[in-house]
């Protein structure tokens, strides 16, 4: 193995204590494993990190955990996000954006090669957030011209259109596209 991504959201991210031991346990991982890549995966607003990311990052920085990736969640915003219609691509570059800006205050020297993005296609759990193909290929084009560490999508078994035995936000995006659209946009970007 040389990568290895935490996926850490929900009550998991304030979990202090956890995020110290597991901190500590990527610490030994790095340390028997030169040249493991390690990544988090972590929600986050159009403005970057909330305050338990904001603190997970820190206690990361603190307990000298190497982070090669933070891949931000852009999805599921709710609340005031949602006013006028969300444009979720530019969301998502605005989430690359400000975690950028965020991690080079603890981690000097943090380029975009620190930062991934993963937004949810199509319909978001958040009934006034859509990912369209548009928003897509705004992030697509962001992330060649920033050249960002991470760029992919949840996930491949919605990236078609719901019919047939398909239905459901697990198993379609719940918009009009041609199966594996998002597929082919997000392949044009290769590192």
């Amino acid at each position: 193995m040389n990568h290895i991504d935490f996926d850490i959201e929900g009550a998991a991210i304030a979990d202090t204590a956890t995020n110290n031991l597991r901190f500590q346990a990527i610490n030994q991982l790095e340390a028997n494993n030169p040249g493991l890549v390690v990544s988090v995966t972590i929600p986050t607003f159009p403005t970057g990190p909330d305050n338990n990311g904001q603190a997970f990052l820190e206690q990361a920085a603190q307990d000298g955990t190497h982070l090669s990736v933070v891949n931000v969640m852009a999805m599921d915003y709710y609340g005031t996000w949602d006013n006028g219609g969300p444009n979720m691509g530019a969301y998502a570059v605005e989430a690359a954006q400000d975690t950028l800006s965020f991690l080079q205050t603890i981690f000097p020297g943090a380029t975009y090669s620190m930062v991934g993005v993963t937004p949810m296609i199509g319909q978001n759990d958040d009934s006034a957030e859509v990912f369209t193909e548009s928003s897509a290929q705004s992030l697509v084009s962001f992330a060649k011209q920033n050249h960002l560490g991470r760029l992919a999508f949840w996930s491949v078994d919605r990236d078609q259109p719901c019919g047939g035995s398909a239905s459901g936000l697990s198993q379609c995006s719940e918009i009009s596209q041609q199966p594996l659209d998002f597929t082919k946009i997000f392949d044009q970007y290769t590192g």
